[in-house]
């Protein structure tokens, strides 16, 4: 997916008319200086009260386009999500969709591959998803957090020995998919698309740190 940067739009502040703030139109008084140094100083608090909280939302809140068919149906290329930034969008959950960082992400999957592997996940799978996702930001969903143990049973998800209902994911699609049990790190998420048999998700990377979570999907 690719980033979007925020709509801005504003406008420069009215100017005078000449007949009536100018000097040179015959008959007309310059205001006095204190005036016009009042007028100043409302016009920049003005302009503070707007900027500031203009500057602030882009950086709490941003608009973001979909690139990928990865969370179809329930998100499809060409759509707009906002995303809530961290920290603001505070603890991730299960069941969250969240963005992702793909460069730390992949990188740190080629790291593990590269000291040894990890558990539940083929090199080969690894290195063809870290091509895919090295320099983009993906939207996946959250189905397990720190100390969860998920697994896929002939496609339908489980997490912690329980069947989850996933309405949104097409089960036939998957079906006689095998994947798990792994256990979630500390600090850590698993995530996967909704579009679950074409997704390059958590079974192709493993979990993603924390710190690679750029924010949560919080409206379209």
């Amino acid at each position: 997916m690719s980033r979007q940067a925020p709509d801005r739009a504003g406008a420069a502040p009215e100017r005078s008319s000449p007949a009536l703030g100018s000097a040179s139109v015959p008959g007309a008084l310059a205001p006095p200086p204190a005036r016009r140094a009042t007028f100043r100083r409302r016009a920049l608090a003005f302009v503070g009260l707007v900027a500031v909280p203009a500057a602030t939302l882009t950086w709490v809140v941003q608009p973001v386009r979909v690139t990928s068919d990865s969370m179809s149906p329930t998100l499809t290329p060409g759509q707009q999500v906002l995303l809530l930034k961290q920290p603001w969008a505070g603890t991730v959950a299960r069941g969250d969709v969240v963005v992702l960082d793909g460069a730390r992400w992949s990188e740190r999957a080629a790291a593990a591959v590269a000291s040894g592997g990890v558990v539940g996940l083929s090199p080969d799978r690894v290195d063809a998803a870290v091509r895919t996702v090295r320099d983009t930001s993906l939207v996946k969903r959250v189905v397990g957090v720190g100390g969860d143990t998920v697994e896929l049973d002939d496609g339908a998800l489980v997490v912690n020995g329980t069947r989850v209902v996933e309405p949104f994911v097409d089960l036939e699609s998957v079906d006689g998919v095998w994947f798990g049990p792994v256990t979630v790190p500390p600090d850590a998420v698993f995530v996967l698309g909704d579009a679950r048999a074409t997704s390059v998700d958590s079974r192709d990377l493993g979990a993603v740190a924390l710190d690679a979570v750029e924010g949560r999907v919080v409206g379209r």
